[in-house]
């Protein structure tokens, strides 16, 4: 960008002039006037963000916009200009983007400014709780600014580009403290959160390998091809019924979050296609201490579960070297038991107008309604085929398509095993040793029932599912289960159990009720504790 000249006393008195008119597109003397607003005193405070951006590596201009007109007032029809051009510059990565430092001049007032403000109106996400923080450390009683500094018009002459980026920079870093604090009083205020996954094919169980991933050289997923996420819902790996994964966004500003606890809303990036998808959400996700995570690698290691995900890196086509050397705090970062995992069983396309298109980096954000947190229950409604889907009829026998669905979760096979283990032992102390057997033969082909208990002259089939979402695990059993009993004309089980790790909410037992009556099938839903090693009621 080409270096504009200084602010003048002419640019004030031009934007004196015109501020707070109204203005009509269709009047050239208008039209005029506003172009030389914009090209005028809007362009040199773009130019004074970048100037900070590049002088300040830790902090970037948000989204600066030459947003020189406010909507109408009561009583009038057209736009009215602002009085003043402001540019925001924030720290990268911050965890809130509504506390900031602004800078620009005030006709009004007739200064150049900067200060550390907040959102208090219009599109903010700040909560009314969080705005009165922001107002008690940010703004005296008198209703001005507290950490502020001003260039009245009569000094403007004593400066130029040099002096006034040096003197912007100055401040920030000198109230970068008083920013850091304020960021921290507000997220002690805020529980609900969004965190962005490196994209994974295999359901965060293992590495799925560079597809869909980013190719920038400077990012770690770049570089080597996989994420430190990867397994943030392999729950095989469980110590003290906790499991411990790893959230990206949690690196920035990592001792404002240490020690506490958040409902975090998962969303990933298809960095091929550039979609995004809604994953599901960690309830009561606690994020651990750096002296925790240190444990935990020593306990994975001594466990052998680091070198099994040192080989599932390799396996996947990423990079594994050094894997072994990373700190614990970069490999874990957060725990969580696994029935407090909610995960959608097909991911949810995220509308290209949400916000979230906007969020380019990994960061954790307050979870704000404006972000739309996917609606997954929701009433069916037969939706008409569109123009072209009418027109095209797909009758040519040479004719055909890929159709592409929504990713979705992955079996998670050790963890698999481990129910298998549990409730056949827990099944044995109920029916006795001989009573159970584990891996029973299905009688066709090479299929096997999970777990089949004789019950006097009765049998009772256990399918278990280990799927990430409650939904998939139901789904898939399904088939399968009613398949053993009944094919090709047999009811072989009184019973017919499914089994997986998460509790079932009230849709899924109105469901499962649902299909016994309306289809008249012994078909039961059950939730194994693997804390407890208990089974549920069937439902």
């Amino acid at each position: 960008m080409q270096t504009p000249s200084f602010f003048s006393l002419q640019d004030f008195e031009h934007f004196e002039k015109i501020a707070y008119k109204e203005h009509d597109n269709e009047n050239p003397l208008h039209v005029a006037a506003k172009n030389q607003l914009v090209n005028g005193v809007w362009s040199k405070t773009g130019y004074w963000a970048k100037e900070i951006e590049k002088t300040l590596p830790d902090y970037e201009v948000d989204s600066f916009k030459k947003a020189w007109f406010q909507r109408p007032v009561r009583g009038k029809s057209n736009v009215t200009i602002k009085p003043y051009t402001w540019a925001r510059i924030i720290r990268k990565n911050a965890s809130n983007k509504d506390v900031y430092f602004t800078l620009g001049i005030d006709s009004d007032l007739k200064i150049v400014i900067v200060k550390l403000d907040y959102q208090n109106s219009g599109n903010s996400d700040l909560t009314d709780r969080q705005k009165e923080i922001c107002k008690q450390k940010l703004v005296n009683t008198n209703g001005w600014w507290k950490y502020v500094e001003v260039i009245p018009l009569s000094d403007l002459s004593k400066h130029n580009w040099d002096t006034l980026i040096a003197a912007t920079a100055k401040f920030i870093k000198d109230h970068e403290e008083t920013y850091q604090g304020v960021l921290q009083a507000i997220e002690a205020n805020a529980n609900k959160r969004l965190a962005r996954l490196t994209w994974n094919s295999k359901g965060w169980v293992m590495p799925s390998g560079p597809e869909g991933k980013s190719y920038d050289g400077q990012s770690h997923e770049g570089n080597h091809g996989y994420g430190h996420e990867e397994w943030l819902l392999d729950f095989s790996k469980l110590i003290d019924d906790y499991h411990y994964g790893f959230l990206e966004p949690l690196r920035s500003d990592y001792d404002t979050y240490a020690g506490r606890s958040f409902d975090i809303q998962l969303y990933t990036i298809n960095k091929q296609t550039k979609k995004r998808y809604w994953v599901g959400e960690l309830k009561n996700a606690e994020i651990i201490s750096i002296a925790e995570s240190e444990q935990i690698k020593k306990e994975y290691k001594r466990l052998g579960w680091l070198k099994e995900m040192e080989d599932q890196i390799k396996a996947s086509g990423a990079n594994e070297r050094g894997f072994s050397n990373w700190k614990g705090v970069n490999l874990f970062n957060v725990r969580f038991k696994p029935k407090d995992a909610v995960l959608y069983d097909e991911f949810i396309e995220i509308d290209p107008k949400n916000p979230l298109y906007k969020v380019k980096r990994y960061t954790f954000l307050n979870n704000s309604p404006k972000y739309q947190a996917p609606q997954v229950l929701k009433p069916f409604e037969f939706q008409k085929p569109t123009e072209a889907e009418v027109r095209s009829d797909n009758t040519d026998p040479n004719y055909s398509t890929l159709s592409k669905r929504a990713p979705r979760t992955v079996e998670i096979e050790l963890y698999h095993k481990k129910i298998s283990n549990y409730l056949s032992t827990h099944l044995r102390s109920v029916y006795g040793k001989k009573n159970v057997k584990a891996e029973h033969p299905a009688g066709t082909g090479s299929n096997r029932i999970d777990i089949v208990v004789q019950d006097n002259s009765d049998l009772i089939f256990y399918e278990i599912k280990t799927y990430s979402s409650i939904k998939a695990c139901i789904r898939e059993a399904i088939g399968q289960i009613l398949e053993y009993s009944y094919f090709p004309n047999k009811a072989l089980a009184k019973e017919l159990i499914i089994v997986s790790q998460h509790e079932a909410d009230e849709p899924i037992k109105d469901y499962m009720s649902h299909l016994r009556n309306k289809f008249d099938i012994p078909l039961y839903y059950q939730h194994f504790d693997m804390t407890k090693k208990t089974l549920s009621d069937k439902y």
